[in-house]
């Protein structure tokens, strides 16, 4: 799906894709919200890498981690 995504949007990859999410929420006013490194560790220690194995792509609890604070905080991925 995410390449979908980034064919769709004609973005040379993931992260040309996340900025032009971002600056299409920023122009439509919305808010990005935050968390702390603490409640990042914990989201990214709850992850059930088990169930997700039903999801379309593979993702690992690094992965979870990276998304995590890619939308959360724009801490470094």
């Amino acid at each position: 799906m995410l390449t979908e995504l980034v064919e769709t949007f004609e973005c040379s990859g993931w992260n040309e894709l996340c900025n032009r999410f971002e600056d299409m929420f920023a122009a439509a006013g919305f808010e990005v919200p935050s968390a702390t490194e603490e409640e990042i560790r914990m989201l990214t220690d709850t992850v059930n890498v088990d169930r997700l194995r039903n999801f379309p792509i593979e993702l690992t609890k690094n992965d979870a981690d990276g998304i995590y604070r890619r939308v959360l905080s724009g801490l470094p991925v």
